[in-house]
């Protein structure tokens, strides 16, 4: 039976044998096929889910909630280069917490080039973050030797992979990314050191009840933390990315964003200036703190 349409040179349809068409037709049809074919590969490339995400966190910060629904380990979907600290070293940092019950997982780092894995993490995640630095492990040297040293190459890159002794499901956050400031204050010493610049300060760091105390407004300040002092009721009010903070001088408590907590060290006036516990109001902020007992320096890291 013929075919016509208007714009469009005649053409044969056999009803056995299909479209007879022209030789121009023919390599137009072959050219559409062939650009639709392009397309479908380009859109599958951009949008398959086989394609690793990869997230540079010497500037980028990554969030990933999980899921482990049994005792099988995950493989997470993307892979991180790590950034630097301050001496040019590789490190990843990691921000953890709970989304529903708290749980236990085990945080395991793989090189992306070689499958190995170069370090495992056991977390105890609760609905308050914690932090966890991925940057120094030992290394076998030999069969009878191993070495202290940086676990992570600056030119390479890591996957992760979790699971759970727990049963499953649970349900957390991870938030891989770089520190904003690293701040330490060392005992009896009136010098405070922010991101490498040494300042000064009117009242050293001190153990008072085998606690560490700091000056409070040297440390949020550095934090870059708002600070008010209500002297009626001998408190102390400090905000910083919407997280607000109270400490009254001589209770053992903080009360952060309206929810009270109690602390085991009170804060305290010294020399007229406001001395508060180190780690319970690092952890308010939700920076990591570290106690080097050799050199009784505290260094708070803000994530």
């Amino acid at each position: 039976m013929n075919f016509k349409q208007k714009g469009i040179r005649e053409c044969k349809l056999d009803v056995q044998k299909g479209i007879k068409m022209t030789p121009v037709k023919k390599y137009l049809s072959v050219f559409a096929a062939s650009s639709i074919l392009l397309v479908s590969c380009f859109i599958n490339f951009c949008f398959s889910e086989d394609i690793e995400k990869k997230f540079d966190l010497s500037s980028e910060v990554y969030s990933y909630e999980y899921t482990i629904p049994d005792d099988k380990p995950v493989n997470l979907d993307f892979s991180v280069i790590p950034a630097k600290d301050n001496q040019g070293n590789a490190v990843i940092y990691v921000k953890y917490a709970a989304v529903s019950d708290e749980h236990n997982i085990t945080l395991e780092v793989i090189d992306s080039s070689s499958g190995a894995v170069v370090s495992s993490h056991d977390i105890h995640a609760e609905s308050t973050p914690g932090f966890l630095r991925i940057q120094y492990g030992w290394v076998a040297e030999s069969e009878d030797s191993a070495i202290y040293k940086n676990i992570l190459n600056a030119d390479s890159s890591y996957k992760f992979r979790i699971s759970t002794n727990a049963g499953g499901p649970v349900n957390g956050i991870l938030t891989f990314c770089n520190v904003l400031n690293v701040i330490k204050l060392t005992v009896d010493s009136d010098k405070i050191i922010i991101n490498d610049n040494v300042s000064t300060i009117d009242v050293p760091a001190q153990i008072i009840n085998n606690r560490t105390m700091v000056p409070l407004r040297a440390i949020f300040e550095a934090l870059g933390a708002s600070v008010e002092w209500d002297d009626s009721t001998k408190t102390v009010n400090a905000e910083k990315d919407g997280i607000k903070i109270s400490l009254e001088i001589g209770k053992r408590e903080i009360v952060v964003d309206g929810v009270s907590k109690t602390i085991d060290a009170y804060a305290k006036i010294v020399d007229s200036r406001t001395l508060v516990p180190v780690r319970a109001i690092a952890e308010a902020f939700e920076c990591d703190v570290e106690w080097d007992d050799t050199s009784k320096t505290v260094t708070i890291t803000e994530i």
